[in-house]
């Protein structure tokens, strides 16, 4: 369904407001994400929320569901903006996110092309995880180091990069030399 421009800004405000109203009522969170969640927290592992939704409405959502709790940062874009293609796009909204995290190593988990496109611009892996909006071969096509349909997918998936990570940086040898 096309909009009328003159309409855009329109149709966002009623759909954020029935959202606020109806929506976060009804969303539920992916099978096995809060335990996911849960055990990175547990561990020390800094998680990140990286979204194209408000900010605010993000925290919303995440309180809802009692996980806000678990992420180190939780970035979105401006809560006033109703543009879709407003001045921050998902490799600023990431760089943010990768701004407040403690870590050196980060890998994107995401569902729609433009999350592959930020990590890249980021410097970074992206995970897709088939579970969300994207078409079938969106993902692979932007670029995801893969695509998974699970959590416990995904966390395989994020334990082969570690490795691979691991196993490069083990081969390079510090002898002094500049």
């Amino acid at each position: 369904c096309k909009v009328p421009a003159e309409m855009l800004d329109e149709v966002i405000r009623t759909y954020r407001q029935y959202y606020l109203a109806t929506g976060i009522a009804q969303s539920l969170l992916y099978p096995g994400i809060k335990e996911v969640l849960e055990t990175f927290a547990a561990e020390g592992r800094p998680v990140a929320v990286a979204t194209q939704k408000p900010e605010g409405l993000a925290q919303i959502v995440l309180g809802h569901h009692g996980i806000a709790g678990l992420f180190q940062s939780i970035r979105g874009s401006a809560d006033n903006e109703l543009s879709t293609d407003g001045p921050v796009g998902k490799a600023e909204i990431i760089a943010a996110a990768l701004t407040d995290l403690s870590t050196q190593h980060a890998v994107m988990v995401g569902d729609r092309a433009q999350d592959v496109a930020g990590a890249i611009a980021n410097g970074l892996d992206c995970i897709g995880v088939g579970w969300g909006f994207a078409p079938d071969g969106e993902l692979e096509e932007a670029g995801a180091v893969t695509v998974v349909d699970t959590a416990a997918g995904m966390l395989a998936a994020i334990g082969r990069l570690e490795a691979i990570r691991t196993a490069a940086m083990s081969e390079v040898r510090n002898d002094g030399a500049v």
